[in-house]
């Protein structure tokens, strides 16, 4: 791993400064693309070779490609930076990756800002110092991070966001009951005078509010599952005691034994995210939903998760091949039609997306042990953790 350079802090670079600190790392790739370096002399070539050196992928997480690519935020209407899915699509259409052309070479460079940003209006790009690079595909270069994607972003949303796994709120509580009431339009009881004066004026009013109500009925908001409100305490209780029973490895990475409780025990990494949904909760949720005949829907759900589990496991094999993509691909489209079925009002995130493209990228690099962005995250650390005195260029 070559450090080439760190961006200096406390707060990340605006989207206008950003360029200037890509673009000498570009410069550097471009002359070594067309002129390359010539070596006097190897151990295999005592004559010399001329190298010719191309950047293949930039490897980071969503808010950072964005940056560096030129590509528009998750917020707008093109937000994705490999197609050009709009974010307002029906839910059918937006299960479809393969939709139009690839956002490629389509990048600004005018010589009027206003041309410039009526480009971006319209597509969702703007200039990157990597358009200098004659090789450079943006829109397959600029790689998902399957770490960010898959376990911080998939996995955790849909244990704690749409399972919800996690000890519920005094506001959770009091909405996970809630009720339709039919009311009628003439809700009102003409009065003769503007204000009630006797007492038993107001008995005869309460008595006919109260006939009324009795007469109304009530019934559940609706046959589907609410988000976030799916796994009750007591399934919670017997994940935990799971959590504690199971052995495990020792090279096993250790997750909170009471994960989504009361306790405060943190955010969970990436790596602790990926224990947690591809192995502890699958054993978990077998055991108690596979057979399940009190409530049909837990067998829905456990099938919904287990396609997402499936979809991840696949993805994150040590081998690949145009098999394990079509399988990975396929396994996530069922979670995805699964998620529409059974949470009709649940909005799906970009990640929900952006994730129908990794299979894509399992064709192209191979394994994602080879591209995802674990060992920088590893690399960040041992930075954070050396002793400065922040004063910039000094240790």
């Amino acid at each position: 791993l070559f450090l080439a350079g760190i961006i200096p802090g406390p707060q990340e670079p605006s989207l206008d400064s950003s360029n200037s600190y890509f673009t000498p790392i570009v410069d550097y790739f471009e002359k070594l693309w067309w002129s390359g370096i010539r070596y006097t002399k190897t151990w295999k070539h005592p004559f010399g070779r001329l190298v010719r050196t191309a950047l293949i992928a930039v490897i980071c997480d969503i808010p950072a490609a964005r940056k560096i690519g030129g590509f528009s935020s998750c917020n707008h209407r093109r937000f994705c930076n490999i197609c050009w899915c709009r974010k307002h699509l029906k839910r059918d259409q937006s299960l479809n990756c393969h939709g139009g052309d690839n956002r490629s070479g389509q990048g600004g460079g005018y010589d009027s800002e206003g041309d410039n940003r009526r480009l971006f209006n319209k597509s969702g790009i703007r200039w990157s110092p990597l358009y200098l690079l004659p090789y450079f595909d943006l829109s397959c270069m600029i790689i998902i991070d399957s770490m960010h994607n898959l376990f911080l972003g998939l996995l955790k949303e849909h244990f704690r966001r749409i399972l919800g796994f996690c000890v519920k709120t005094k506001r959770d509580k009091a909405m996970s009951g809630a009720v339709n009431i039919d009311i009628p339009d003439d809700t009102h009881i003409p009065l003769e005078d503007k204000h009630i004066k006797s007492v038993k004026s107001i008995k005869r009013l309460l008595e006919q509010l109260l006939a009324e109500r009795e007469t109304q009925k009530e019934s559940v908001v609706g046959k589907t599952l609410n988000v976030g409100s799916v796994v009750n305490m007591e399934e919670m209780q017997i994940v935990w005691k799971d959590l504690e029973n199971i052995v495990k490895p020792s090279w096993l990475t250790s997750v909170p034994t009471r994960v989504g409780g009361s306790e405060g025990h943190g955010k969970l990494k990436a790596d602790q995210w990926r224990t947690l949904g591809l192995t502890y909760m699958p054993i978990s949720l077998i055991r108690l939903w596979a057979e399940s005949t009190e409530a049909p829907e837990r067998r829905a759900l456990l099938e919904l998760t287990m396609n997402l589990v499936t979809a991840i496991i696949i993805a994150t094999s040590y081998e690949t091949s145009q098999e394990n993509s079509e399988a990975y691909t396929h396994y996530m489209i069922q979670y995805r039609s699964g998620l529409r079925k059974l949470f009709p009002d649940y909005h799906c995130h970009p990640n929900h997306h952006m994730a129908l493209h990794i299979g894509e990228y399992l064709c192209m690099y191979g394994p994602v042990q080879g591209w995802w962005t674990f060992p920088f995250k590893r690399a960040i650390g041992m930075l954070e953790r050396i002793s400065t005195n922040y004063k910039a260029g000094e240790l």
